[in-house]
């Protein structure tokens, strides 16, 4: 097997978009059975097998052969899903995963308790499909999928051939059941298809195939490379665009000018959009994050997830998952209460955790909030100052609001006890400076007894910034669009509007005061520099 192999490698690339399309479908599954989920793991799992088997990856095959096994005997009604199934599932997508990212591939990993665990389970309901077999824990599953078929290699050309001519072949009734015989007027089936029930319209199981088979060929793989490339040159492309508009900003007919530099900006906006991913396929994992500590911690949790379609720069959501991560885990065994905690205060004995994304203002806001019990101000505000992190003067004069807020500082955790989970004071000034780093901000909103939300804004990208630029002295500066809240024209006959306070000048605005700034401080031009300029006027 040489791994530099070009097909080598589109398999890798290939197997894990399959393990993504894995977990979604699992995550899935978790929440409802439904007949076309486990079809749709059946064929990720076969695509991973086939290379594996191509390229001799041995535990790849061996895992993946187990796990297609059991998906196998449910497709084809020769077992039950059980809910306890779903554990199992995950620790072989977890195993999966695994191998992909490990050097050798898997090779040399253990594999032998999740294969066992797997084989373990196709002893589960083995039962025959009948009256009598369905009081085990989702009966849902035999009756949802009343025409349910198999898939054959030779399923794909039995499906153009269908278009042609009807078939004539033999029909296999798997468990017949005493019911009256179906119509004539029934298009036959194939032999290689099994009917588990009463048969249903062919379209309803044959429809969603096709249209995704439609998607998939209009979807191609470009290297990230050449995207990195053409987002630069856009890049300049913008900024010769700006250049010539302010070097043609006196010219008479500018209609050609005006006409390219739309044109410069729909190319940019094209771009962007080619290293945009939906945020969804972050949020998806804490589904079982969600669920795994919740079983862990003896805790009754609902994960409410939105705007899984939100789209931002593949570098952005390629950081996002672990402050995310340590977030949701704050949720969880900070914020939400035990059952019997939260039917005491009058609470549905259910937490719920909401995950929501959303664009705002050219930003994308993720919201974080739980139902739980809140951050004790007055227990943060004494951790802090028994850390030496602020004064006990500072801490009487905080609001409840700021005193949340401190959980911010380094080293400063509200939890009892250290446990595997949290407690040692590490993570939410990680999780602050990793927004930061990506020209974001956190904030927090937090009630006693109420819950706590945090809201992140981040920019939608972070290749092409739009600025303000301001001009002292010759020397032009930008200002990210993403800092500025209000741009505000200062008149001379505004005067009145700028007081001096305490020998400061400050700038009423609707009744506020606003402290005002000299830029001279902040960047280090004087004030002669700035006069010798033509005249320029000083900006402040």
């Amino acid at each position: 097997m040489n791994q530099e192999d070009e097909i080598f490698q589109n398999y890798i690339v290939e197997m894990g978009e399959r393990l993504q399309d894995l977990e979604e479908g699992l995550a899935d599954l978790d929440q409802a059975y439904n007949p076309e989920i486990i079809n749709g793991l059946f064929r990720s799992v076969h695509t991973i097998k086939g290379g594996g088997s191509f390229f001799g990856l041995t535990g790849i095959q061996e895992l993946s052969h187990e796990f297609e096994d059991l998906l196998m005997q449910i497709r084809e009604g020769n077992l039950k899903f059980n809910k306890a199934m779903v554990p199992a599932f995950f620790a072989a997508c977890d195993s999966l995963k695994d191998m992909h990212e490990a050097e050798d591939y898997g090779n040399g990993l253990d594999i032998s308790e999740v294969c066992q665990n797997l084989k373990a389970h196709q002893g589960l309901g083995k039962a025959p499909l009948d009256a009598s077999g369905q009081g085990d824990n989702n009966p849902e599953p035999v009756q949802a999928s009343t025409s349910q078929e198999i898939e054959t290699p030779d399923r794909v050309e039995w499906e153009e051939k269908e278009q042609k001519e009807p078939p004539e072949p033999k029909v296999e009734i798997a468990t017949p059941e005493p019911t009256p015989a179906p119509s004539q007027n029934k298009k036959p089936l194939p032999s290689n298809v099994v009917k588990t029930a009463k048969p249903e319209p062919e379209t309803q199981t044959t429809a969603p195939v096709q249209s995704k088979k439609q998607t998939v060929t209009e979807t191609i793989r470009v290297n990230v490379e050449l995207l990195n490339k053409l987002m630069e040159l856009t890049g300049e492309i913008v900024l010769g665009r700006n250049q010539l508009l302010r070097q043609f900003a006196d010219a008479g007919d500018k209609t050609t000018m005006v006409a390219m530099a739309h044109m410069i900006s729909d190319l940019q906006q094209l771009v962007l959009q080619t290293r945009m991913q939906p945020i969804g396929n972050t949020f998806t994992k804490f589904n079982r994050i969600v669920r795994d500590l919740a079983k862990k911690l003896g805790k009754e949790i609902r994960l409410n997830i939105k705007g899984e379609d939100t789209e931002l720069d593949r570098s952005i959501i390629e950081s996002l998952s672990d402050p995310l991560t340590h977030l949701i885990r704050n949720c969880v065994d900070h914020g939400l209460e035990m059952p019997n905690e939260r039917t005491a205060t009058g609470k549905d004995r259910v937490g719920t955790v909401w995950l929501k994304a959303r664009h705002e203002g050219g930003q994308v806001v993720i919201t974080v909030k739980d139902d739980g019990k809140g951050i004790d101000p007055e227990r943060v505000k004494a951790k802090a100052v028994a850390s030496q992190a602020i004064s006990q003067a500072e801490a009487d004069n905080m609001s409840e609001n700021e005193a949340a807020k401190l959980i911010f500082h380094p080293g400063l955790s509200t939890a009892e006890e250290v446990t595997n989970l949290s407690g040692r004071g590490v993570g939410m000034d990680v999780v602050k400076s990793t927004f930061e780093k990506l020209g974001g901000a956190i904030d927090l909103e937090s009630k006693v007894n109420e819950g706590t939300k945090i809201i992140i804004h981040l920019p939608t990208t972070l290749t092409i910034m739009s600025s303000l630029i301001v001009r002292i002295a010759g020397d032009r500066f930008a200002v990210p669009h993403s800092e500025l809240k209000e741009v505000i024209l200062v008149r001379p006959e505004d005067d009145l509007q700028i007081e001096r306070i305490r020998g400061k000048e400050v700038y009423r605005l609707r009744g506020s005061l606003i402290p005002i700034l000299n830029l001279e401080e902040i960047t280090d031009v004087q004030k002669e520099q700035a006069n010798e300029d033509n005249g320029q006027t000083d900006i402040n």
